[in-house]
């Protein structure tokens, strides 16, 4: 069974290719700043109770094991 190579590339949420740099051991990575945690929490909140137009909050249909990994970020 061989896979065809585009599969195996990794892609964004948008479909485009992943662009990051590798991280390599030794590498200083500054933590986010505090605007981008911010956003980011936004984000996870959204993503865990996404709000419905008439008030309340949608079912995300997510498993319980993510469920309870987002909201431990």
């Amino acid at each position: 069974f061989a896979v065809p190579e585009d599969e195996d590339e990794e892609t964004d949420e948008d479909g485009l290719p992943w662009t990051h740099t590798p991280v390599l051991a030794g590498q200083f990575i500054p933590p986010p700043t505090l605007d981008e945690a911010r956003l980011a929490l936004v984000d996870l909140r959204l993503t865990i109770q996404p709000p419905r137009s008439k008030g309340g909050y949608k079912d995300p249909k997510l498993d319980l094991l993510l469920r309870s990994r987002l909201e431990k970020m």
